[in-house]
């Protein structure tokens, strides 16, 4: 089989893969928001009765969403270990965005939580998952050096870089990570050409704290 055919093949098995994976992942919602029958009804989840607290208090219940930026190979793993379990643990919901152009094997995953720890902890997961695939790692786990890639609005990432880098400077020597920031560039049909790419590298301890810091 030709080589651009192979790859067609592959790509309509992935995206198939995918959807099978969203509309399972649906199901599993549903059957998670009402955890059980009662007298009076349906019982709400935790989650449902915290938003409904915040509501009463006037408080509004807002996500926070983070866009991560990961290979088609990482994407694999991540769906192998099963993003349910992080999903229920972290609090966070994670959905997996369309396929962009054919030129880039990038995807995007959106976090969604409704504190910054949920999603903080939905990072820190996902990495561990990584760190057990013996694929994706190849060294020990804290030898292990994790890329992650956050994508951002330009004033976003003015925000985070500071006046001379002084900020991001000061981000990197507490995480212990490195942190750069670089123009969607070549990326472009994951974002607008405004966006900005934030890339975190090191042990995920560094990365799951730079990413806490940013």
């Amino acid at each position: 089989m030709p080589a651009d055919a192979e790859r067609a093949a592959e790509r309509l098995a992935e995206d198939a893969r995918e959807q099978a994976y969203r509309e399972q992942r649906e199901q599993e919602r549903e059957r998670e928001r009402y955890v059980a029958l009662g007298p009076d009804g349906p019982r709400h989840t935790h989650a449902d009765e915290a938003d409904a607290a915040a509501a009463d208090a006037g408080e509004a219940a807002d996500e926070l969403v983070m866009r991560l930026i990961f290979p088609q190979v990482l994407v694999d793993v991540l769906l192998d270990k099963g993003l349910g379990p992080v999903e229920r643990r972290s609090q966070c919901r994670i959905d997996l965005e369309p396929r962009g152009t054919p030129s880039t094997d990038d995807r995007v995953l959106t976090l969604a939580g409704r504190r910054a720890g949920c999603v903080n902890r939905a990072v820190d997961m996902l990495c561990e998952h990584l760190e057990e695939d013996p694929v994706a790692s190849g060294l020990p786990a804290d030898k292990v050096q994790h890329v992650l890639k956050l994508m951002l609005t330009n004033d976003q990432a003015g925000g985070l870089i500071g006046g001379r880098g002084a900020l991001i400077k000061q981000m990197r020597e507490e995480s212990g990570a490195y942190i750069g920031v670089e123009m969607v560039g070549h990326s472009s049909e994951l974002g607008s050409q405004d966006d900005r790419v934030v890339t975190i590298t090191g042990t995920r301890q560094a990365v799951v704290r730079g990413h806490h810091l940013i």
